[in-house]
């Protein structure tokens, strides 16, 4: 395992980061310790994780996510298996709701109950699935979310804080598009609502609840905008972004990569694989067994629909193609690829399974040559970012 310095921080992480959205949902505890345990093996020193997680969203196991992880790390601990200290743990706090459809806005309902009862039964105490304002990133609303991540993993303190989404309208989760009369009432991208962010972050660190803070889901404005008020306020700057990078949606390689080059942001890609269709498992090829009837596509197939749209399933197969054409399997030329773009530092896994995880791991041993490079892209050129749905 290769380590790697992470962006303006201080953080010397492993380039796999453990993803551990589905942790709760498509695995029970047991299972995610097995997988903790097979990466740490393996030379992980980095896990990532959410509050709302796992996904798909539900009232049911809201929050289920961070409490495997406080559990495997305390036992791990106390048996001296694991040093907290060598370990880095990121975890996000949800943004404002009105970005995902209404039929969603229980789950982020549930989330916010969820920072006033950390540990308590789901749905927690007091949540009501129909009304009530939904999570926000306001100064108080982030430091009882912190508080109850704290709660819940078992920590004194988060080594990457991030904000899951924006608070204002963008484009994201498959849109690229911004359209102006979709933005909110009480949407601001003033500097002084960049500034109110900041200013909350600031209690946390004052407070020594975290000891650094990140982005996700942000576009190339809000990165630099939040620099600028970190700046006006005193405070450090994000040291990554969280965004959804493949060969499937290469995006980030424009504005947001170069803002991240001179401002010493840290790549921490998610959706390498676009959630399983890049390891080539629904190609449907001549002889190929059909996916596990538990595969998140077919067990949830309006879940992030756009990584298994026709146009994106499409672009796989020709991807799947050229690996083994090259005597690579699909996972590692998606990791490879991944891994031959600079301003990804860290690349975060996702799997099910101790088998997936390996495969997953192991891929990041494979550097890809100048040829097949070339090659994919001329596979984008036909196939331009098959992620995009607007």
């Amino acid at each position: 395992m290769r380590y790697v310095k992470f962006g303006s921080s201080d953080m010397m992480v492993s380039e796999a980061c453990v993803g551990t959205m589905m942790w709760g949902s498509f695995n029970d505890e047991a299972e995610a310790f097995a997988q903790l345990d097979a990466a740490i093996e393996k030379g992980v020193n980095f896990i990532d994780t959410a509050e709302m997680y796992p996904v798909p969203g539900n009232p049911e196991w809201v929050n289920r996510t961070e409490v495997f992880i406080g559990k495997w790390l305390a036992d791990r601990t106390a048996s001296g298996r694991m040093d907290r200290s060598k370990l880095y743990i990121a975890t996000k706090v949800c943004g404002d709701m009105h970005i995902f459809p209404e039929a969603a806005h229980k789950n982020f309902r549930a989330c916010k109950a969820g920072r006033e009862d950390p540990l308590g039964d789901r749905p927690p105490a007091g949540y009501d699935p129909e009304k009530g304002a939904g999570p926000s990133q306001s100064a108080e609303q982030m430091m009882t979310a912190c508080r109850a991540s704290l709660t819940r993993l078992g920590c004194d303190y988060i080594d990457l804080y991030q904000l899951h989404w924006p608070e204002r309208y963008v484009p994201a989760f498959g849109k690229v598009e911004y359209k102006k009369e979709r933005e909110r009432s009480d949407d601001s991208a003033s500097p002084e609502s960049f500034d109110k962010i900041v200013k909350g972050l600031k209690a946390l660190f004052d407070a020594q609840m975290i000891k650094h803070w990140g982005l996700s889901n942000e576009t190339a404005f809000g990165i630099m905008s939040f620099c600028a008020a970190c700046d006006r306020v005193g405070v450090p700057r994000p040291v990554s972004v969280q965004n959804d990078v493949s060969l499937l949606n290469r995006g980030f390689e424009q504005e947001t990569a170069e803002v991240c080059r001179h401002f010493n942001i840290a790549g921490l890609p998610y959706g390498a694989l676009a959630g399983g269709t890049l390891s080539g498992k629904y190609d449907g090829g001549d002889g190929q067994e059909p996916p596990n009837k538990k595969a998140r596509h077919i067990q949830y197939p309006n879940f992030q629909a756009r990584y298994h749209s026709e146009a994106s399933l499409a672009a796989s197969r020709k991807y799947s193609a050229l690996a083994r054409k090259n005597g690579l399997k699909p996972v590692q030329l998606a990791i490879g690829w991944m891994r031959s773009r600079w301003w990804n530092t860290s690349i975060i896994t996702g799997s099910t399974s101790v088998s997936q995880l390996e495969e997953y791991i192991d891929a990041f041993s494979v550097e890809l040559s100048a040829d097949v490079l070339d090659e994919i892209d001329k596979i984008h050129v036909q196939c331009r970012n098959p992620n995009v749905m607007e």
